[in-house]
């Protein structure tokens, strides 16, 4: 094994390798994981099912949540103030943009069913993605 380690790692596609030997979770585990930790339901008895056909960005807007975190109008203070404001809008565009990325999963498993948005997490410091780390976001008013 450890000469065909080393002649992957002199190939071209060296870094898909890699990837893999440091181990990659796909978005689908992650919700796994997630819905299983929530509910403390084993994972084997957990379904998960990527939606392609919901637009997060559509389900964000349905929960409430932009505007519970940014709401679609700054403060009065922050309004009157053309510098505050374009702050203000430029991190309410960040905030969405990142919410929008991520991708819709339906699990159902142990008696509950739930739709999580998933996504990879990222560095705050650089934006490099985590590929072994995914973050899912749940309905909070359920």
């Amino acid at each position: 094994m450890g000469r065909a380690v080393s002649q992957a790692l002199s190939n071209r596609w060296s870094p898909v390798f890699l990837a893999a030997l440091v181990g990659c979770k796909t978005l689908g585990a992650g919700a796994t994981e997630s819905y299983s930790l929530l509910y403390s339901c084993p994972p084997e008895q957990v379904q998960t099912i990527e939606r392609s056909d919901l637009d997060a960005a559509a389900v964000i807007a349905q929960w409430h949540i932009a505007t519970e975190t940014t709401p679609k109008e700054p403060p009065k203070e922050v309004a009157e103030d053309p510098a505050r404001r374009k702050v203000w809008e430029a991190r309410r565009a960040e905030v969405l943009a990142e919410l929008d990325q991520k991708t819709a999963f339906e699990v159902r498993g142990c008696g509950h069913q739930e739709l999580l948005l998933c996504a990879h997490t990222k560095n705050p410091k650089n934006g490099a993605t985590y590929t072994n780390e995914v973050a899912c976001l749940g309905n909070p008013s359920k």
